[in-house]
């Protein structure tokens, strides 16, 4: 996270200094001024600081000129409406995921837990461990996108706590049931040959007194840079475990890129943590479990857009406690569904989650054959479902296989991609975000 100027942030509102292009930038997600919508070369950072339920939202960094376009409202979209290049996102930062994504969980919480943690939380144990391994092994899936595991820890330890690594394995198992169960999908992690999860061991430069400073996001950032370069790794995403101290359950990167397009910078490589708020010598390590994982690789998988209809700062959902990408804290009375399911990714299908082929009046969709003048029913943003790092089933229903190495099924469908009776190319993003 990078701030350019102290004062131009106050932590009690969230909110910087006023001036005539608000200095730094004025855009704030869900407060953005239409005439300061970023281009689409600037990285957001996702992260929203959640002490039970205070949200700090911090100020967003401009790296590029300014754009005009929005995107088309779902109520009134037309043919080649947002088909500029330019308003392809913009960067804000919010602080990391508190304690809110381990609700129910975390010692002394006072409140019953959430099925969806349960259900995200997996069993493990250490009778078959994980072969321990200090580089990116070679891939059962080859060169296709893929979101790599690591384990980081501090220079000074003399024996890391490998045993942990099968825990981690549980809980990206776990992540991909979820999607298998709810769409019969799953997440492309990066696997061994032998089938099992490929979690690189990494020893830091940095002692773990540093990594659990104030700017532990950057640092592990960083180091993941440095042992998996741009150049070495241009199919994958990051998640790492962070074996040092922190107040927090998690942290993400995301782009605000809102175009349903197969360029969406969404696509891209990115960051994500999970954090070690609690004793180290509990049962779980001292990491935050439960929706944490699927939460932060949410966000690096694009959830959510920022006006979707359910965000409420601009990252997160608050239409269902249940739903992996909200705060239950938030969640509004009367629209959460924690009683009657074991978990949600996108309650309702409005947010982040294209349902797809869901058959609706002439929204701009492609039309369905029989003359009924009917379209497929989609959102108009980009929606999880369309990442390449998200496996494509090999028929309809949830429990069909995810054939995740077959190379055919790296992205979705030119039809899943459209939402009005044109398709407009995009020129490719650049080969690095902009930072």
């Amino acid at each position: 996270m990078t701030m350019r100027d102290p004062r131009d942030f106050t932590p009690e509102t969230g909110m910087g200094r006023n001036g005539p292009r608000g200095l730094v930038a004025r855009d704030y997600g869900l407060w953005a001024n239409p005439a300061l919508t970023l281009v689409r070369m600037v990285k957001v950072q996702v992260m929203a600081v959640v002490l039970t339920t205070l949200l700090t939202v911090a100020l967003p960094t401009p790296t590029a000129a300014a754009s005009n376009e929005q995107p088309p409202a779902a109520a009134s979209l037309q043919t080649g409406v947002g088909a500029s290049a330019e308003g392809r996102g913009h960067r804000h930062t919010h602080g990391p995921d508190g304690l809110e994504l381990d609700r129910g969980r975390r010692p002394g919480a006072g409140v019953v837990a959430e099925k969806v943690d349960d259900t995200l939380t997996g069993g493990w144990s250490t009778a078959d461990p994980l072969p321990v391994s200090a580089v990116d092994n070679p891939d059962r899936f080859q060169s296709l996108p893929s979101v790599h595991l690591v384990y980081l820890y501090g220079s000074e330890v003399k024996k890391p706590r490998t045993q942990f690594l099968n825990m981690f394995e549980a809980d990206a198992r776990a992540a991909q049931e979820l999607l298998q169960q709810r769409y019969g999908r799953s997440v492309r992690f990066d696997e061994r040959v032998d089938g099992r999860m490929d979690i690189t061991v990494v020893k830091s430069r940095y002692r773990t007194s540093s990594l659990g400073g104030s700017k532990q996001f950057d640092l592990v950032s960083s180091e993941l840079k440095r042992v998996f370069p741009d150049s070495e790794s241009p199919r994958k995403k990051y998640i790492a475990w962070l074996d040092a101290p922190s107040k927090y359950c998690g942290q993400g990167e995301l782009y605000g890129d809102w175009h349903r397009d197969r360029e969406n910078w969404n696509d891209l490589r990115t960051t994500g943590v999970v954090y070690r708020p609690y004793d180290p010598s509990n049962a779980n390590g001292g990491f935050c479990r439960g929706r944490t994982l699927l939460h932060e690789l949410g966000h690096n998988l694009g959830a959510l857009y920022s006006k979707a209809p359910s965000a409420f700062d601009g990252a997160h959902c608050n239409d269902d406690k249940n739903d992996v990408m909200c705060y239950a804290s938030q969640v509004t009375s009367g629209t959460d569904t924690s009683g009657t399911s074991s978990g949600q990714f996108d309650y309702g299908n409005d947010d982040y989650w294209d349902a797809g082929a869901v058959a609706g009046s002439d929204n701009g969709g492609p039309e369905l054959e029989g003359g009924t003048g009917e379209h497929l029913k989609h959102l108009n943003w980009w929606t999880v479902n369309l990442s390449r790092f998200v496996c494509r089933p090999a028929g309809d229903g949830p429990t069909t296989a995810v054939p995740c190495d077959d190379s055919s099924t790296v992205h979705p469908t030119l039809d899943e991609f459209r939402y009005h009776s044109g398709d407009e190319a995009y020129p490719p993003p650049p080969s690095q975000p902009m930072t």
